[in-house]
């Protein structure tokens, strides 16, 4: 049997930091466009980041960036045009191009460290008092 190896207490403290802030970022984002699917009205089933993590991790926990999402319209919104030119036709083109360009102005050699999601989650608590 092929024992994995341990987690170090590192890694886990960056897991946790993870963690809370998906948990603080998915609140603020239902509190501000509610906990219906924005696109069918349905219940929700997830928070959906509009521009993929891998391509956006600067705006990771980006409250305008965040979309409410049922089981159904989450597979439209990523897998095809109809799903974001519905997002865009809803939330609007000044949405939609402050997200775009946000995306492409990501900072020069950014990476997602650990003191770079503590001070996101202490930033994403003071959005949570508000």
């Amino acid at each position: 049997m092929i024992k994995k190896p341990k987690k170090s207490n590192q890694t886990k403290k960056r897991q946790r930091i993870i963690k809370d802030c998906t948990k603080i970022w998915e609140e603020l984002v239902i509190a501000e466009r509610g906990n219906k699917c924005e696109l069918c009205g349905k219940p929700i089933h997830s928070v959906h980041h509009f521009i993929r993590k891998s391509q956006a991790g600067h705006l990771r926990f980006y409250i305008p960036l965040g979309i409410i999402t049922c089981f159904h319209c989450h597979s439209v919104v990523v897998e095809t045009p109809l799903g974001i030119q519905q997002l865009r036709d809803q939330r609007g083109e000044d949405w939609y191009w402050d997200i775009i360009n946000k995306a492409k102005n990501k900072p020069k050699n950014f990476k997602t460290s650990m003191k770079w999601f503590k001070d996101e989650l202490e930033r994403l608590k003071g959005l949570d008092k508000s």
